[in-house]
């Protein structure tokens, strides 16, 4: 019994997954009047081959792709209008399933999108009414956030000429200009008061509209650097909303001026995103190992653009295969690495040294430096007075550059953080940055205050400035965990406030009403709150009594850790008014455990339950049950570690012709997803040289690997006396021994 009580836990691990709602929610409002698609009117269609259309699906594609594997929430409303309102697409939610294949929200999202837009010829051009309708879709998206998340605001607007509307019945008179821009302008606080970021891209008419008065009003309501004309829908549209999106992604795009690319270091992911002027355009991207890249999303065939994402890309030269009678625009998005800004946190001290820390984060971990690739990283500090200082910033490890630095000045500094690799090609050294400059810029900041040391004072602040306010988490120790037995419903939550090294003990001499001052949230990982609970002062210390629940069925605090996420929530005006609370201090170790670089959060503390309980759950079942236990854990335990490894993705043999078919689009695919060991013998079969070859013995035994899948696979051919083996890990991709020609290659695909 007690075997199978321990089986069946084990295979029930799975490691839960936490979606927030941090994330965008963006309405695209869509000018479809009779000027865009041509009519008896308007003849001559401004955009004929529906980019506008097209680009809108492009965004969403890129937005499905940036929620995988992450917590975000992307909500998307269209809006379209004419001489009336449609809204085809209404709240669609792109979140990121670990339990489904990789690329499904994309795929739905296509399906979506595919089915529901279209270029229609809307007659008039009721402006008013449209951006009516995108406050109101807005309402439904802020419904929908029904956890709180954090969100940006996003109205990307696209149209081709001034406000155009009859009166009754859509057969009266024109109404005038300026009561049409009234209108407009008299929704502008409503976009404002909702946190709405206004985007707007002019498509150019004969009327030259936008340089006749449109252009202004347009910069006058959204700003002048979010008010964009473009003179063509090829490549104009493309090229300014390519821009616009980046810059709510923080991605960086590098436009190709050629038929390459040369990929950098340092990127998880780069996706070509390619744009055509007429339907049928066809395009290949090869990378620098000769295989072509498939389409992750659009088509040249009925689409006006193309993406292709390449995941952990290879250093080296892609290049853009094109078809003449065709033109061709076609951007690289780069996902860059990510910054987190460690120390100073809060406050710091006039004439002592520090040390400025940031944290780089690559694709959701710390950051390798690559020996061949050396990052020359430096930190740039704007104190009040305009002067600037640039630091160099020496690696640490676990993703960790600090710059040593004494503060002069008193008042907020400004700290920038950028890193530069140097990259030797057949055209000559070429500089690249290592994060994206809207990240890089103004990354931290502290407030540095008036402080003399003494004479016989340290140097350097080894562990807090000494006049900081700070808050300690005594129990748990961040750096320690928490442990708990398998009946506790509660854990004790310990915090002290430090001024400097020392803690104070009479809390009411420094905070008024210190009883009220503190709440306490638990939070998921994305940042949103769970649940509240008080703290009380009990003997000059801040306790709580918080609520814990482990799924000790799953595993949870005994097979993996549980994890807990906290935020302290300071009430204003009961500190003195010359005084500040930095945060919660965290040891050097743990120091970059926050949700959201939020000083005021300690996270991923690790619950288990106590010993006792793993003694009885490890060490008493192995000693009753002896050897068969042992085997069926050498067993399991593999198997466990695969399928926790694959969570989330696909993993396929891909066996192929590399001459036939170098994007291996026609490949064999042999499944094997969760598995250990396969068997497949007899059942390989390859056509080469007219000759038909089965693999009359063909055996595949997976490796762990938390990286990349890694598998051994043994095979022999019919007839053939030798067993041929190989290793794959990785996107590798090995020739198949044995054959007549060298044409067949086998790989992995996940």
């Amino acid at each position: 019994m007690l075997l199978r009580l321990l089986v069946l836990s084990v295979i029930l691990i799975q490691i839960p997954y936490a979606v927030g709602n941090d994330g965008l929610d963006v309405v695209f409002l869509i000018d479809q009047s009779a000027s865009m698609s041509g009519s008896q009117s308007h003849p001559t269609p401004n955009d004929k081959h529906g980019h506008r259309i097209s680009i809108v699906k492009n965004v969403v594609h890129r937005l499905a792709e940036q929620v995988e594997n992450t917590s975000q929430v992307h909500r998307i409303s269209v809006v379209e209008f004419g001489s009336k309102i449609q809204v085809p697409i209404s709240n669609l939610e792109l979140s990121y399933d670990p339990s489904a294949p990789p690329g499904t929200t994309a795929r739905n999202a296509v399906r979506e999108i595919q089915s529901s837009l279209k270029s229609k010829e809307m007659n008039n051009t009721n402006t008013p009414k449209g951006i009516k309708a995108t406050l109101a879709e807005f309402r439904k998206l802020s419904a929908a956030n029904t956890s709180g998340g954090k969100r940006q605001r996003q109205l990307l607007f696209i149209t081709d000429g001034r406000p155009r509307v009859r009166g009754p019945a859509f057969s009266g008179p024109l109404i005038h200009i300026n009561r049409l821009w009234r209108d407009i302008k008299n929704q502008a606080p409503d976009l404002k008061d909702k946190g709405i970021t206004l985007w707007i891209v002019g498509l150019n008419d004969a009327s030259n509209y936008w340089n006749g008065g449109d252009g202004v009003f347009w910069e006058n309501m959204a700003g002048y650097d979010k008010a964009r004309l473009a003179n063509t829908s090829f490549p104009n549209i493309a090229t300014l909303v390519q821009d616009i999106v980046g810059k709510w992604l923080n991605v960086n795009t590098v436009a190709l001026e050629t038929d390459e690319y040369h990929s950098r270091p340092y990127l998880k992911q780069i996706v070509f995103s390619a744009h055509f002027n007429k339907p049928g355009a066809p395009l290949k991207i090869i990378d620098p190992n000769g295989l072509a890249i498939p389409v992750s999303a659009g088509t040249s065939q009925r689409e006006m653009y193309a993406r292709y994402v390449v995941d952990n890309p290879t250093l080296g030269t892609y290049l853009i295969k094109k078809t003449r009678g065709f033109i061709y625009k076609v951007f690289v998005e780069e996902k860059l690495p990510t910054l987190q800004f460690l120390r100073p946190l809060g406050t710091t001290n006039q004439n002592v040294e520090t040390n400025i820390v940031f944290k780089v984060i690559q694709g959701g971990r710390t950051l390798d430096v690559l020996p061949q690739w050396p990052i020359d990283a430096k930190v740039t500090i704007t104190a009040p007075s305009g002067k600037v200082q640039t630091l160099p910033a020496t690696f640490e490890g676990n993703g960790k550059y600090a710059a040593a630095w004494k503060p002069l000045e008193v008042g907020e500094h400004q700290f920038d953080f950028q890193g530069y690799i140097t990259v030797n090609t057949n055209k000559g050294a070429k500089q690249y940055k290592l994060v994206n400059d809207s990240v890089a810029h103004h990354a931290g900041r502290v407030e540095v205050i008036a402080y003399t040391p003494s004479p016989n004072a340290p140097s350097t602040n080894t562990q807090m400035p000494n006049t900081a306010l700070w808050l300690r988490l005594e129990t748990p120790k961040p750096q320690e965990g928490l442990t708990i037995s398998p009946m506790a419903e509660k854990a004790t939550i310990k915090m002290s406030l430090y001024e400097g090294n020392n803690r104070v003990t009479a809390l009411k001499d420094l905070v008024t009403k210190p009883e009220t001052w503190l709440r306490l949230e638990k939070m998921d990982k994305s940042g949103i709150p769970l649940l509240e609970v008080p703290l009380k002062v009990e003997n000059g210390y801040f306790v709580a009594q918080l609520p814990i629940q482990l799924n000790i069925g799953n595993g949870e605090g005994w097979w993996y850790p549980g994890q807990l996420h906290l935020h302290l929530v300071a009430q204003p005006n009961q500190l003195p008014e010359d005084r500040k609370l930095n945060g919660i201090w965290l040891p050097k170790a743990v120091e970059d455990k926050r949700l959201n670089a939020n000083p005021m959060t300690v996270a991923f503390i690790e619950i288990n339950l106590s010993s006792w309980l793993l003694f009885l759950i490890g060490v008493v079942p192995v000693l009753v049950l002896g050897v068969p236990i042992l085997f069926t854990l050498l067993i399991l335990v593999p198997k466990l570690n695969i399928r926790k490894e694959d969570k989330g993705r696909t993993v396929n043999l891909l066996i192929y012709d590399g001459m036939d078919d170098p994007g291996a689009v026609a490949a064999k695919k042999v499944p094997i997803t969760g598995k250990t060991s396969l068997k497949y013998d007899g059942q390989i079969r390859v056509m080469t040289e007219g000759k038909a070859m089965v693999a009359e013995y063909f055996r595949v035994k997976r490796e762990s690997n938390p990286t990349s899948p890694q598998v051994i696979v043994e095979y022999r051919w019919q007839g053939e006396q030798k067993t041929h083996i190989l290793m794959l890990s990785g996107r590798f991709c090995k020739n198949l021994e044995g054959l007549p020609s060298g044409n067949y290659l086998i790989a992995l695909s996940y």
